[in-house]
């Protein structure tokens, strides 16, 4: 048996890892109304649905942006209630589940707000802005909390020390520094 290195999540995936947990896909079928989808995103909180086929692929994304931009394509007298989800998509991308998203196959985040994690066939989640700025937000607070400490220490250490026997400590410190540099430096010269 083979141990598999522990793999650390990043900040920008595998896609799968960065999708909120617990979330469950809901998705519309092509021939159900625009009003049946809107009240389902609604009652959800979602901004989108994925609509399939009768074979259960996927072939775009509802979402209100869609739905808008057929309402002013249509006339005012129109019911947009009434139509079928499928005159409303906008095009599905699709983010492979173990790519990451900084990578160039991934979509590119300032042209849109969502992706589908996986394929038409077999969608994993939905991965918004939202949810990968909470993401880099996670491991920045990291290194605020680092940058807190750093300044902590300096602070004690300022206050523990007579102030010029620490300047002079750190200036030998950085003398060594440099003259391990030199002999460094003219070994491979």
């Amino acid at each position: 048996m083979v141990n598999k290195p522990a793999v650390r999540l990043g900040p920008f995936g595998p896609a799968k890892d960065l999708l909120p947990k617990g979330q469950e896909i809901v998705q519309i079928a092509e021939d159900s109304r625009v009003s049946q989808a809107l009240r389902i995103m609604i009652e959800n909180g979602f901004s989108q649905l994925p609509v399939v086929d009768k074979r259960k692929h996927v072939i775009g994304i509802l979402s209100f942006r869609s739905v808008s931009k057929r309402v002013l394509e249509l006339h005012p007298s129109l019911d947009v209630a009434e139509l079928y989800v499928a005159e409303c998509l906008e095009p599905a991308t699709f983010l492979p589940a173990n790519d990451y998203i900084d990578t160039t196959r991934a979509a590119d985040f300032r042209q849109i707000d969502y992706v589908l994690v996986g394929t038409p066939t077999k969608v994993a989640g939905i991965l918004s802005v939202a949810d990968v700025f909470a993401r880099l937000n996670d491991f920045a607070e990291a290194f605020v909390l680092l940058s807190e400490i750093e300044i902590g220490l300096r602070r004690l250490i300022v206050a523990a020390f007579d102030p010029e026997k620490l300047k002079n400590a750190l200036e030998e410190i950085n003398r060594a520094n440099e003259r391990r540099s030199l002999r460094t430096t003219a070994r491979y010269k």
